[in-house]
């Protein structure tokens, strides 16, 4: 235990109201020696507890959807505190894909659905890595393993390339490192080969994806707390080829976007905005309508990520229970019915689940 509560007698209490002389060379030097004591000792606690530090991005539940539409990728408790779990739509079987001592998250599946690609992170390291996984449990191979945060990754519509953001700035603490914002967008074979940068750091990156056939990457790009206090986020796009690969360009200029999701077929996009509204977009960020009630009652508030299904006639998202879990639901696109698609059980125990 590095800190301890010091009770104090009314004896040292007289000792301690004593102007005792100052040594500011002396303070200083104990200072920094404290300090690096208290690194060494935190990051060493945090290794021998495997305790993961990590940022907001983190939830109790991510999903990922099949592309044919038949099949759910889920994370949610687990041995190494988030497990993947797959389920059919509509929900019939339930399943474990990956119970590790590692906390998976953020999964999405292969273009052929054969595969779920995520990050994950490994007791006594410091930083999440991307795996790709089969989904009939055959095969898993480590992707990224480089001394860096990698998250949100995705695969490229052919299947040879992944897509991931990688934050390689970490802050020293009592329990290790912590690993938060200034992320850029990175591009890797899908054996982990080639390994490059696509584009400057922002102050993080959420859920990218393939647009345009393949050419280019469209993600959500956070920005620092501007003048009110708050963050700002836009939609950007990337170019992976030609002239102007690496620029990342924004489609939106609201700095209202929390999370954005392409549609399959359509030329769509639909936002998540900070006050709990979807937007739905046209590809070049023009608003076509915004559904959804602000983040206050019952209805579409508090929700989270969402995606649309295979068939782009529904949008898919989490919201909170109130006890710490999620739900899935789902609307159409014009706002006017929502439904849960799941009971609350399915990600408070899935393999109970019924």
């Amino acid at each position: 235990m590095l800190f301890t509560v010091e009770h104090v007698t009314g004896e040292q209490k007289s000792l301690k109201n004593r102007n005792w002389p100052i040594n500011r060379r002396q303070v200083l030097m104990v200072s920094v020696v404290v300090c690096i004591f208290g690194c060494i000792f935190g990051t060493c606690a945090y290794k021998s507890s495997h305790v993961q530090v990590r940022g907001s991005e983190y939830r109790n539940s991510a999903f990922g959807l099949s592309h044919h539409g038949g099949m759910l990728v889920f994370t949610d408790d687990g041995d190494g505190g988030s497990d993947l779990y797959t389920c059919t739509l509509p929900g019939v079987n339930v399943s474990s894909l990956a119970r590790t001592p590692e906390y998976e998250s953020s999964p999405t599946y292969s273009p052929d659905d054969k595969e779920v690609v995520y990050s994950a992170g490994i007791p006594n390291d410091n930083a999440d890595h991307i795996f790709v996984r089969s989904v009939n449990g055959s095969r898993v191979q480590q992707v990224t393993s480089a001394r860096a945060n990698d998250k949100e990754p995705s695969y490229e519509p052919n299947g040879l390339h992944i897509i991931f953001a990688r934050n390689e700035y970490a802050t020293g603490g009592l329990q290790g490192p912590t690993w938060s914002g200034y992320c850029s967008l990175y591009i890797t074979d899908r054996d982990g080969k080639n390994v490059s940068r696509l584009t400057p750091d922002f102050y993080d990156i959420i859920h990218p994806q393939y647009a345009t056939g393949g050419k280019s990457v469209m993600f959500t790009g956070m920005s620092d707390s501007d003048s009110n206090g708050r963050w700002t986020g836009d939609i950007y796009e990337v170019t992976i080829v030609g002239a102007q690969a690496g620029k990342p360009m924004p489609i939106t200029h609201s700095g209202d976007i929390e999370y954005a999701s392409i549609a399959n077929h359509l030329p769509k996009i639909v936002g998540l905005c900070f006050d709990g509204t979807f937007k739905i977009m046209d590809l070049h960020g023009n608003l076509i309508r915004q559904i959804g009630t602000k983040r206050k009652g019952p209805g579409l508030d508090a929700h989270m990520k969402p995606a649309f299904s295979a068939d782009d006639t529904h949008i898919l998202f989490l919201q909170p229970n109130g006890d710490h879990r999620y739900l899935l639901y789902e609307t159409d696109l014009a706002g006017r019915r929502t439904d849960q698609v799941f009971s609350k059980e399915l990600f408070s125990d899935p393999l109970d689940w019924r």
